[in-house]
């Protein structure tokens, strides 16, 4: 029998492929090389038609709902904010209010040698919370920020599918 061993040839998408562009609306489009973590996710939340016994009999098409978190390095969020800043709106203290700016996030990935490109486009997001966490050490600080999103496409074989 003929042993097999996996190919060595392939290249699979990692971080070291990953490009990230943030389209503020009304506002800027910069593509970001600092930031140092992103992540979002899709929940379908389903209502249930279940009638006499304990069976399911039938379930409702559900809504979406989604949601991310976004880690830049310190300037990077300085550089985010000041995006957002650039057209926010003003509270009632005379701050400018980060939180209320929506924007796009275009994140593509491309392996070297690989035709296809790997889209997710996270839209009409909103920077909801921000966070610090300075620590000891030799690495640069990092800027969490909480995302709420209003829809999340990513591109498979030519269609944008939710």
């Amino acid at each position: 029998m003929a042993e097999t061993f996996p190919s060595l040839n392939g290249v699979a998408q990692s971080w070291a492929d990953i490009g990230v562009t943030v389209q503020v609306t009304g506002g800027t489009s910069q593509r970001t090389d600092d930031i140092a973590d992103i992540s979002y996710d899709t929940t379908v939340e389903l209502g249930e038609q279940r009638g006499v016994g304990m069976e399911i009999k039938k379930r409702t098409r559900g809504q979406r709902s989604y949601g991310g978190k976004i880690t830049f390095y310190a300037d990077g969020m300085r550089s985010m904010l000041s995006a957002l800043a650039a057209v926010a709106p003003v509270d009632a203290g005379g701050f400018k209010d980060t939180s209320q700016v929506v924007f796009d996030v275009l994140i593509q990935h491309s392996p070297p040698g690989v035709a296809d490109i790997s889209e997710v486009q996270l839209l009409g997001c909103r920077l909801l919370t921000r966070n610090a966490n300075h620590a000891e050490g030799t690495d640069p600080d990092k800027r969490e920020g909480t995302l709420s999103i209003g829809r999340i496409l990513e591109k498979i074989d030519g269609a944008w599918v939710v």
